[in-house]
This record gives structure tokens, C-alpha cells and sequence, in this order.
């Protein structure tokens, strides 16, 4: 029998702020994954959760009584459906390291650098896709890094809205289709630690044919 892989979870010690990037994280992973089919409730509600707890942090920067009891539910809310996905993750995952982190969890026995030590990470290559309207690129390997999180636009038009692609393996190229040919795009990436995300990186451009 493999051995289960544990998700690091240590939500005492883990600010609000610090629940909604591991939340969002969790989120965009485990959206339309095909290695986890059956989720125990839609993906969408704790998607819906995060953002809650995201608008509970900013209201909370006052320090009102009621904005901070309202940031305490949308953290519990979060953390209810951290723990029950979290659960059927570590059980679907069957001991599969490659698996279980293309949901955005970290493993326990992993040890991940905090963000702040971490430089933002670089694309080794853009390049064109093997057909027309795509566009690929391989990210160099940051140490300390688990995932990493790419954006793009059409150059220009950088302020949003952006495309996120989460990528888990720098190994092989990562290919984005459905783009506009004779169109340049923007691509950045930055890299998600222990704690959070580290700064974006240089972008890069490439012309889609």
C-alpha cells in the first residue's frame, strides 16, 4: 500500500492574509483537475470563501469590533472547507507525489522557503506552440519553490485583466491556447513559497501566429 501523503495545514499559526493565498492557491489547482473528479462539495463555494475572506481582511484594517468578527467567520468558513478538501485530496492523491501537488497543497514533509528568501523565479523559454493561436513557455526551477503561478496579457493592456495558469512542473512546457494570432502577449510569473508568493517576475513577450 503507498504510503498517504499528509497536507500541511497548521492553520493556528497561519495569518488571515497568509489563509487566502494558500486558499486561492488551493483553489486554482483543484479547478477542472482531472485527477480529482468527485470533490465532497463544488469548488466554487470555497472559491467563494476566499474572496469573502479577502474582503474581510481589507474591512478589518480599521480594527472595528464588527469587522473583525466578521473576518473571524470568513477564516472559519475558509478553514471548514480547507480541512474537508484538504481530506479527499490526501485520499485521491493515493501516495502520488506529482498528484497531489497539482491541487496547490503543500505536503507536510515538504520544506518549502519562505517567500521573503526567495527571488522572484524567470521563464527559461517563450516560444510559439505547435499550432497557430498557442503559445509556450518552460519556467527555471527556483529552489524552494512548489508552484509557480504565470499571468498573460495583449500587450497593453497590462492593467487586466490577466490569464492565471498554475504550473506544479517545470520539467516539461507549458502550453496556453485559444490566443489571437498576429497578437503580442505579456507573461510573468512569480513563485509560491511557504508562506505566500514571492514578487513577479520580468515580463516576457511573445507575437502568437
Amino acid at each position: 500500500m503507498s504510503k498517504r501523503i499528509v497536507a500541511l495545514l497548521g492553520f493556528s499559526r497561519m495569518s488571515n492574509d497568509v489563509l487566502a493565498v494558500r486558499g486561492g492557491a488551493f483553489v486554482l489547482g483543484m479547478k477542472n483537475n482531472i485527477e480529482f473528479p468527485d470533490p465532497p462539495f463544488d469548488i466554487e463555494l470555497l472559491d467563494q470563501a476566499v474572496k469573502n475572506l479577502r474582503s474581510a481582511n481589507a474591512d478589518a484594517l480599521d480594527g472595528g469590533n464588527m469587522a473583525l468578527a466578521a473576518q473571524a467567520s470568513a477564516r472559519e468558513v475558509v478553514i471548514s472547507y480547507f480541512r474537508l478538501l484538504a481530506a479527499y485530496v490526501e485520499v485521491k492523491s493515493a501516495g502520488d507525489d506529482a498528484i497531489f501537488t497539482s491541487s496547490g497543497l503543500i505536503a507536510k514533509n515538504s520544506k518549502p522557503k519562505p517567500s521573503a528568501d526567495l527571488p522572484p523565479p524567470a521563464f527559461r523559454k517563450v516560444f510559439l506552440g505547435p499550432i497557430s493561436g498557442q503559445i509556450s513557455f518552460f519556467i527555471k526551477a527556483l529552489a524552494g519553490a512548489y508552484s509557480y503561478l504565470v499571468e498573460y496579457t495583449i500587450e497593453g493592456q497590462e492593467a487586466g485583466p490577466w490569464t492565471q495558469v498554475r504550473v506544479t512542473n517545470v520539467k516539461s512546457a507549458t502550453t496556453v491556447s485559444g490566443l489571437t494570432p498576429a497578437t503580442v502577449y505579456v507573461f510573468r510569473v512569480r513563485a509560491l513559497g511557504k508562506n505566500d508568493y514571492t514578487d513577479w517576475s520580468n515580463s516576457v513577450t511573445q507575437r502568437c501566429i
